[in-house]
Parts: structure tokens; C-alpha cells; sequence
């Protein structure tokens, strides 16, 4: 029997149990100095669902019971990984991530459906005022820590050497490229570039494109044209659009579309050639 004062460091294997639904945890955990795993009773158990859990029920409607005694923690380790394998077996351990031992978990890869529900939660996830006085503090100590001054020296070291791109922007002449300040003699805005996308690539953006609701693609074709104000195209770069839309009939326009054109051109001076082209 131990000793109630016992100052050996004592292991011992645990179940928490949800008295509400049935589910339950199965841990490991080293007594703290003077306590035995039967005095050991605010700990309560130290998985991620199951502490979750626990801030929703409370923890009124939890028990613990204690399965067995080690005498070393490799012991402790072995027994923890057997017990959870035992009640896998009958369906039960719903609260345990990890198959136990040292390892306890260190990730892996999710399911999609996993992944969606992570995406989801941390899209809609809400911060209350002092949850975000929490993280700016917790930030704050961070970067006043050793740690932080330990992680800046190795990135200023693994930096060095490398190009810093800002402010800076392409320029090429033909097929070379330069990154600079200013365009150099002879070049002119922009980054040549010889990409293709390929014909799967071009379907899964065609499939996309398809997928999406009419609001979604609303906004998409905004943030598209946001993103191409500005740009101004190289006299090579209009060659090359001209002569990939060299016989190819034009895009069918809408009755409203085409009383808008209409419209626009009124009042102009159009040459007949244009007008006869149109006919």
C-alpha cells in the first residue's frame, strides 16, 4: 500500500468519465510530491476534447477512476498505450486523440472533412475584448522574450544575401528581366514570361468558375477588375494578345450590353470601314 506521505515519485493510470453521455478518457499522470493517485483529486485528466468537454458540462458530472499503478514512467507509458487499445476495442477512449505512450499528439494529416471543419471555425471564430487584450499580451511577451531575440538573429542570418524586393518592380527587353528601382534604357515595364497554363488547369478554373453562386461570382469579377487597373500592357504584350484572338469568333453579347455600346457611340465619329465590319 502507499504511503499517503510517500515522497517516491508514484504513477498511475486513469479514466474520467462523462456521467452525462457515457464517454470517457484514458490518461497517465505522475503524483505531484505527497499525494497518492487516490488524494490526487483536482486533476482531472488533460485531453484537448476533454477538457473542451468538461468547460461544457462541468466538471460536477465527471468521475475519475484509477486503473492501475506504475513504479516507473516507461511503465506508465506501456500500460496507457494498452489500456486506450483495450477500450477502442468496445467503442469507448471517445475522448482520446492520440494512441498514447510519449508520442500524445503531434498532428497529421486531416480529412477533408476535417479540414473543412477547421477552415469553418476559424472563419467564423469571434474574439471577445479581452480574449484579444490576451493574445496582444501574450504577443507582447513574446517578442520582449529570449526566444523571440534568438529567433531574429536566426533570420537575419538565414536573410543575408538575399534580394529585397520592395519598392522595387520588373522590367525586361525581350527575353531578359531586371529588378529595379527605375526602368533602365531600352526596357519596359513588366516581366516577360512564357507561361502556359496547362489544359487541366484551364478546367479546373473553367469548373470553378462554374461552381460558384451568382453573388460569388459578382464579387469575383470586382476583385478581378481591381486587380487589373493599372496595368499597362507592352506593345509586345499587345502583339501577342492581337494575334491569339486572330480567328476566333467574339463573345455574344446581351440585348442590355448592346444598348449600352450603342449608346456610348453616340455622337462619335466612326469610320465606315468599322461600321461595315459590324454589318
Amino acid at each position: 500500500m502507499i504511503e499517503e506521505n510517500s515522497r517516491t515519485p508514484v504513477y498511475y493510470i486513469y479514466l474520467i468519465t462523462n456521467i452525462l453521455n457515457g464517454k470517457n478518457y484514458v490518461g497517465k499522470r505522475k503524483c505531484p510530491k505527497f499525494l497518492n493517485p487516490w488524494n490526487d483529486t483536482k486533476y482531472m485528466g488533460s485531453g484537448v476534447h476533454l477538457i473542451r468537454s468538461q468547460k461544457k458540462y462541468g466538471l460536477k458530472n465527471f468521475t475519475k477512476e484509477i486503473l492501475a499503478i506504475c513504479s516507473s514512467e516507461k511503465e506508465n507509458c506501456i500500460l496507457e498505450t494498452q489500456y486506450i487499445s483495450l477500450y477502442r476495442e468496445i467503442g469507448k477512449a471517445e475522448y482520446n486523440v492520440a494512441p498514447g505512450g510519449d508520442g500524445g499528439y503531434i498532428g497529421g494529416p486531416y480529412s477533408d472533412e476535417m479540414r473543412q471543419k477547421l477552415h469553418d471555425f476559424r472563419l467564423n471564430q469571434v474574439f471577445t475584448p479581452e480574449q484579444e487584450e490576451k493574445r496582444k499580451e501574450g504577443c507582447r511577451e513574446f517578442w520582449n522574450s529570449e526566444r523571440s531575440e534568438t529567433l531574429k538573429r536566426i533570420n537575419s542570418e538565414r536573410m543575408k544575401g538575399v534580394c529585397n524586393t520592395k519598392g522595387k518592380h520588373w522590367y525586361h527587353r525581350g527575353t531578359e528581366n531586371v529588378l529595379d528601382y527605375e526602368c533602365p534604357p531600352g526596357f519596359e515595364p513588366g516581366k516577360y514570361t512564357t507561361y502556359k497554363p496547362s489544359e487541366e488547369t484551364k478546367r479546373k478554373h473553367s469548373s470553378w468558375i462554374k461552381s460558384l453562386t451568382p453573388e460569388e461570382l459578382a464579387v469575383y469579377k470586382v476583385k478581378l477588375s481591381e486587380s487589373h487597373k493599372g496595368i499597362v500592357f507592352t506593345e509586345e504584350r499587345c502583339r501577342h494578345i492581337s494575334e491569339a484572338k486572330k480567328g476566333k469568333p467574339g463573345r455574344k453579347q446581351s440585348e442590355e450590353t448592346r444598348e449600352k455600346i450603342s449608346l456610348t457611340l453616340k455622337g462619335r465619329n466612326v469610320r465606315k470601314e468599322a461600321m461595315n465590319k459590324y454589318k
